[in-house]
């Protein structure tokens, strides 16, 4: 062994070349993808002065370089950056500098007005945003161009990273490895496309106003991430279209496939009725009231995990099992609800539990509890107010319809809050206590309520 490596040294010593210090590659003109740098020719310089040639490839993230592989022809060599003099590309530099995290002379296409941002909570008390989804594209700053679904995603208003998603799967990065980006549409055109993507399908219905009473197919604009709607559109025998907010609107029903479908209006809100009776109506709250205690503390303890997910050892672990790089970091910031609660799963079976709140009880592993809670951070996203750090619970109104009266239910209190409710039903009192019980469940909050219904 001692020979062979003793003759390996000398080969490889072959192809050195005794050179003075090269300028160094800036590290923004590396394309990163996730914690380590595209493989691109490139060389390494040695403390002794000693040139080597061959594929390079780093690892870490600009601002931290961990290891600087080469690969020649014979092997693969890790070095710790403390032990070179210099590294680089073969390509030559774009000229971004020296900052791995400026991103002057970054080109934006596309009017600013067309990005559209989506709150995801907070970052070491940063806010954080990531933009819809759009058909667009970026180019890296080596001159390739990758198109398809786009996205960005800002950190205290700076811009962090991007990632397109097309049929050769995801490119993403820092925002320090790409020169352009922008829609592959115009203004007008996406106008167009949000107007089309808003309205939801049409159904039979009426609609009355507080100038007149409609009958016809009606269609709810939804407003987007959101349960509600903030207008429909009114189709008359003609096919004429007219646009109503909901500032206008006194009652609305539609038929959408079966029973009718009774809505409320609640500001500059149209929310779907949950339950309508002849006495009590169930629908939800589009702007809660009360914060979700325990939700908001997950949010202030969680605090950096969800950016650094992809660190973590039980990632790290099942990575190296089985051969694979984590997409959790995007996952986190762009994944939808099923995505997420897909990822989530998998790695409660793969520690061996059957729930995640099960895995959350029982396990002592920190790394697997501190994933689950960024998880669960993550899927609570949209309920985020960001600027106050404070995550609501989701609220209910029970309608009393006789005398308008409201009960604000949410599942944390939900017990508490519909007992002086039920108290007020001889029905209710009269059941046995496991039937009464069943009334106090959250889960069977539209049973109880029709059963109030028909006791008042």
């Amino acid at each position: 062994m001692r020979l062979f490596t003793c003759l390996f040294t000398f080969a490889l010593l072959l192809s050195f070349e005794s050179v003075a210090q090269d300028k160094a590659t800036p590290l923004q003109d590396y394309v990163w993808n996730g914690k380590k740098t595209q493989t691109e020719k490139g060389y390494v310089v040695l403390k002794s002065g000693q040139k080597i040639e061959g594929l390079v490839t780093l690892k870490g993230s600009p601002e931290s370089i961990e290891t600087v592989v080469l690969k020649t022809a014979e092997r693969s060599i890790n070095f710790p950056p403390a032990a070179l003099e210099s590294f680089g590309l073969s390509r030559a530099s774009t000229g971004g500098g020296n900052d791995a995290s400026s991103s002057a002379g970054l080109r934006n296409t596309s009017p600013e007005s067309m990005y559209e941002w989506v709150n995801k909570g907070e970052v070491m008390e940063k806010p954080v945003l990531v933009s819809r989804p759009r058909n667009g594209y970026v180019i890296y700053k080596s001159g390739a161009r990758v198109e398809g679904e786009f996205k960005l995603k800002k950190v205290g208003g700076d811009l962090k990273s991007f990632e397109v998603k097309n049929d050769d799967g995801k490119s993403k990065g820092k925002i320090e490895e790409i020169k352009e980006y922008g829609y592959l549409m115009s203004a007008k055109e996406l106008e167009k496309q949000q107007l089309i993507s808003s309205i939801d399908a049409f159904h039979p219905g009426e609609l009355v106003t507080k100038e007149s009473e409609l009958k016809g197919q009606i269609a709810l604009v939804l407003n987007p991430d959101a349960f509600y709607a903030k207008s429909v559109v009114f189709k008359d025998a003609k096919g004429g279209l007219t646009e109503y907010m909901a500032s206008e609107i006194k009652n609305l029903k539609m038929d959408e496939f079966g029973p009718t479908v009774h809505y409320k209006v609640i500001k500059d809100a149209i929310v779907r009725m949950d339950f309508k009776g002849e006495h009590f109506a169930l629908y939800r709250n589009p702007f809660p009231t009360t914060v979700n205690e325990n939700a908001t503390a997950l949010l202030k303890n969680v605090g950096a995990v969800g950016t650094n997910i992809a660190a973590q050892a039980v990632i790290e672990k099942d990575e190296e099992e089985n051969d694979y790089e984590s997409n959790i970091d995007s996952l986190l910031a762009y994944g939808t609800t099923e995505e997420l609660m897909a990822w989530r799963d998998a790695l409660v079976k793969l520690n061996g539990y059957s729930s995640a709140q099960e895995a959350m009880d029982k396990t002592e592993n920190e790394s697997l509890r501190a994933n689950l809670n960024a998880v669960e951070l993550a899927l609570m996203s949209d309920e985020i107010e960001a600027s106050e750090g404070q995550i609501m619970n989701q609220e209910w109104f029970l309608e009393n319809l006789d005398s308008d009266e409201k009960t604000v239910l949410y599942k944390s209190a939900y017990k508490d809050q519909m007992e002086v409710v039920l108290m007020g039903c001889f029905d209710f009192i009269s059941l046995d206590k496991k039937d009464q019980n069943l009334h106090r469940k959250w889960s069977n909050r539209l049973q109880t309520v029709a059963f109030l219904d028909r006791c008042y």
